[in-house]
């Protein structure tokens, strides 16, 4: 299988909400990379493995090897084009480990930017789950709604991101005792998914399951 397919059928899961399969799937590209001695092959892998174990695992120890791993190659290949969202991914890894201060400037390393729309996104979403982690609640509020907003206004729309800041949002919200307010980001993360199983469709059950209590609970870490 090529590259380009392989890189498809991991897509797929991924936005099917399957993300062990989708783990499985990126984890081949290590032996591609060996085999076609290409190692952008391996900073795919690093880079996908990263922002899974991170952004929605919450897996902050793993994500952070991953996504330190990815800096550290994407730097030795003199590349850009995951430079950002590699940077951003390691923000949240580093907040979630306490480490807030390191997160902050890895952030403020991550608007040096490659003018990539999608890159920049990716970064504002970074950012909301750096003040969330810090206790900043209102500030990751609004950054949740930047960068929703950005996304709405684009062609990545439709795409499996949104749907999840969507849900992050929406758990924020939950934590605030904000319930009718979290309630409608979830039916739009479910509009932009579609039909989810594997672990995504677990969170949008448990989710749902919070909205139908009368005090709901602070935002889960698992």
């Amino acid at each position: 299988m090529g590259s380009s397919s392989r890189a498809g059928k991991c897509g797929i899961h991924r936005s099917s909400g399957d993300l062990e399969a989708a783990l499985g799937c990126y984890a081949e590209f290590e032996e591609l990379a060996r085999v076609e001695q290409n190692p952008l092959h391996l900073l795919s892998f690093y880079r996908h493995s990263g922002e899974i174990w991170t952004m929605e695992r919450r897996r902050y120890d793993k994500g952070h090897d991953f996504a330190k791993r990815g800096v550290a190659l994407s730097v030795r290949l003199d590349e850009w084009w995951n430079r950002v969202e590699l940077k951003a991914t390691l923000a949240v890894a580093s907040a979630g480990r306490g480490d807030l201060a390191t997160a902050e400037d890895l952030l403020a390393e991550a608007k040096e930017g490659s003018g990539d729309v999608f890159a920049a996104m990716y970064a504002t979403y970074c950012r909301a789950r750096v003040r969330e982690l810090g206790g900043r609640l209102d500030e990751a509020e609004t950054l949740y709604r930047e960068a929703e907003d950005a996304f709405a206004a684009t062609g990545f729309r439709k795409m499996y991101w949104p749907g999840v800041i969507q849900l992050d949002h929406a758990e924020l919200l939950l934590g605030m005792s904000r319930a009718a307010e979290a309630a409608a980001h979830v039916a739009t993360a479910e509009q932009i998914l579609g039909t989810q199983r594997g672990e995504r469709a677990a969170r949008i059950e448990r989710i749902r399951a919070s909205l139908a209590t009368p005090s709901a609970p602070r935002r889960s870490t698992y």
